[in-house]
């Protein structure tokens, strides 16, 4: 999200094993060879750059401030019309910066901008840039074909940008109207590192001028940050009826609805008390998505990250060991749609009929056929994740990603970690996965409540 505090999850430590042999590669111009959507021809970085410079212009210098229409500052995010989000869309697509400078809040690494008519910003890298001045490049496999399926987004705080925009589409998808606009562009290192004196600042600035894809948001005021508290917690987990708590019904609503949110695009980040639990108008927003698809597609392989609908860690067992209780109250106009929009082949077991199941819509198709009108598409390429992988599953397939292999961080001697993208389809076919996870334990639930008990 843009504006006010942002709690970001920390980058884990890497170490970097430089390999021999390196092809003469021009930094600035290949990051890999992603898959496009639906597992088309690969494109190298140049060409998704030059797909993004033509379809929105790079931001490479300071224009004079002019008049707009457009509010500088975005002041009710529910309230937008689609209509509003379009016009936002193509005020950040189309107009020059008049200013940039630096944003101390958060982990992650971002920058404040101001857009012609005054418009503020904040501007999160897609891409962390070392990446787009190193020599590194990695293969995109399907993560369905790989022999372990185990993976974790890599350098999360320096590249929160391309998931941002994600997680945007997905929620357009679902169409709560809970999360801000958002566009990605490309911004020149000249631009964006500006009157950065860090070292990384001026090794950037000192190198020769380079395009860095990026997550552009509007800066969004009339926050408040809140943490649900215990008494939340017992009316979601059907340890109190909702109207013996004296508690918001819309209130509750929206906490399930995040939740929910949360565990469709694989976002841990809200489980620590970091800020990023947000309201406007007594509404919760789906604020601040920068970590989400944290570990790939379709989540942890075990099912663990049904976890998420346990809420924070203020509502769990103070032994992190102990099994945390989920969440069985759930806000019906959610559930109806994510049914909606799941396929009946995925569905299982169904006792509540509520809700009309599109046989062509679902929510990974919905949410990926949006993905071509934004400049970084197909958005999901860009995400660097580790694979671990037990010696005997290596190689992965090429020279290059053999070379490409790091020894996990605490150096066990058995387990290795290799660096790959993942096809953007399969975030896709994830999503519609997840969905299916979650109306399987909605349907536990009503088993167990009753319907109108669990949906309200």
């Amino acid at each position: 999200g843009g504006g006010e505090d942002e709690g970001e999850g920390k980058d884990e430590e890497e170490r970097e094993e430089e390999g021999e042999g390196e092809e003469d590669v021009d930094p600035r111009l290949v990051l890999d060879a992603p898959a496009v959507l639906g597992g088309a021809t690969p494109r190298t970085f140049q060409e998704q750059q030059l797909a993004a410079l033509s379809m929105a212009p790079a931001l490479r210098s300071l224009k004079e401030p002019g008049l707009d229409k457009i509010p500088p500052r975005l002041g009710d995010v529910v309230s937008l019309s689609p209509r509003d989000h379009a016009e936002y869309r193509a005020a950040m697509l189309r107009r020059d910066l008049v200013s940039i400078e630096s944003l101390e809040k958060g982990l992650s690494l971002k920058k404040k901008g101001v857009f012609e008519g005054g418009l503020e910003v904040v501007l999160k890298p897609a891409v962390d840039p070392k990446y787009l001045i190193g020599k590194e490049s990695w293969e995109t496999y399907s993560y369905y074909d790989l022999a372990n399926p185990s993976v974790t987004r890599k350098g999360r705080s320096a590249a929160q940008g391309i998931m941002e925009v994600a997680a945007y589409y997905a929620e357009r998808a679902l169409g709560f109207n809970r999360k801000p606009p958002v566009v990605g562009r490309a911004i020149s290192s000249k631009l964006f590192f500006r009157g950065d004196d860090t070292p990384e600042g001026k090794e950037v600035l000192a190198m020769d001028e380079f395009f860095m894809p990026m997550a552009i948001v509007p800066w969004v005021t009339r926050l408040e940050t809140f943490l649900p508290e215990q008494p939340e917690a017992e009316v979601l987990t059907m340890k109190e009826t909702i109207a013996n708590s004296h508690l918001d019904i819309n209130y509750l609503r929206g906490l399930a609805e995040i939740l929910v949110f949360d565990f469709l695009v694989d976002d841990h980040d809200r489980l620590r008390p970091n800020g990023n639990w947000k309201r406007q108008n007594r509404q919760v927003l789906f604020w601040d998505s920068g970590i989400s698809f944290d570990h790939g597609p379709r989540g942890k392989e075990d099912g663990s990250c049904l976890d998420l609908l346990c809420g924070p860690k203020n509502w769990r067992p103070e032994d992190e060991e102990a099994e945390c209780t989920r969440i069985c109250r759930f806000s019906r106009r959610m559930i109806d749609r994510i049914r909606e929009l799941t396929p009946e082949s995925e569905a299982g077991r169904r006792p509540v009929g509520e809700g009309h199941r599109s046989k062509n819509k679902t929510l990974g198709s919905e949410t990926c056929a949006q993905l071509p009108s934004d400049p970084l598409w197909p958005v999901f390429d860009y995400a660097i994740y580790y694979q671990r992988l037990d010696p005997e599953d290596m190689p992965l397939g090429s020279y290059r990603a053999q070379r490409s292999v790091h020894a996990a961080a605490e150096e066990d001697e058995t387990h290795h970690r290799s660096l790959i993208h993942v096809i953007a389809a399969d975030f896709c076919r994830g999503l519609d996965e997840k969905a299916a996870m979650l109306l399987r334990h909605v349907d536990d639930c009503v088993l167990r409540y009753g319907e109108s008990e669990v949906l309200f």
